[in-house]
């Protein structure tokens, strides 16, 4: 159910990490 939220989150991290 809240696969989706969490794949979206982790992207989210990702992004900030890479910055």
């Amino acid at each position: 159910m809240n696969k989706t939220f969490r794949t979206i989150f982790n992207k989210s991290l990702n992004l900030m990490c890479q910055k």
